[in-house]
């Protein structure tokens, strides 16, 4: 199997939800991709809970409002948020020093508060380096607010072994020109093994402070 083969390689049936995420699944929408309301307190608590393996990669942001950085994107506070400042698209990277297995990640979207700042189309791609990325899902967000959860694979319960996750957000509501995304996560499958390089990785971005 060649290297670009195995990045695509999705694993299935690894992620087994614990009970409280299977008693708060959210709304299931078009592609795999569910709604956690930002109404459903005890979902939302339990989706920040949720194992978050973002930390262990390096984290780059395509522009940034000054204050409004890397920092507000990784917190669990939806009162705080990423925005943009630049053209379209408006991308996350996040890069890992291993390949590392990925099922879902989950942003936190805010409609109601953020009108035409809202992601409309957020396209995921991998790839092993920043020049060799690939579509994996293109999504349309709708007029959400709470957690969209966007599996890699079919479902939340494939994954996929990448080096580089990359977001992008293609288009705003209202042809908006700037983001808001609040909060974004990278799910491992349950039970994954986390490197043992996590203290050594740092964040790195534009004008994050």
């Amino acid at each position: 199997m060649s290297e670009t083969e195995e990045e695509e390689e999705v694993v299935g049936n690894n992620l087994n939800l614990n009970e409280n995420e299977n008693d708060t699944d959210g709304t299931v929408l078009a592609g795999g991709m569910r709604l956690v309301p930002s109404t459903d307190e005890p979902a939302i608590n339990a989706m920040k809970k949720r194992r978050d393996i973002g930390d262990i990669g390096a984290w780059t942001l395509s522009s940034c409002k000054a204050g409004c950085g890397i920092d507000k994107l990784r917190n669990t506070d939806a009162g705080t948020y990423w925005q943009s400042e630049g053209e379209q698209p408006h991308i996350v990277t996040v890069e890992f020093m291993k390949k590392t297995e990925i099922s879902a990640i989950s942003v936190y979207v805010d409609f109601e508060q953020d009108e035409s700042y809202t992601p409309q189309q957020i396209t995921i791609k991998i790839g092993n380096h920043g020049h060799d990325m690939r579509d994996v899902k293109v999504i349309q967000a709708g007029e959400a607010t709470g957690f969209l959860v966007i599996p890699l694979g079919a479902t939340e319960k494939d994954s996929i072994k990448t080096f580089v996750v990359r977001l992008e957000v293609n288009s705003n509501h209202q042809n908006g020109r700037d983001t808001h995304i609040r909060m974004m996560r990278i799910h491992p499958p349950e039970k994954t093994t986390l490197p043992r390089h996590m203290d050594e990785l740092e964040y790195y971005s534009p004008s994050i402070r």
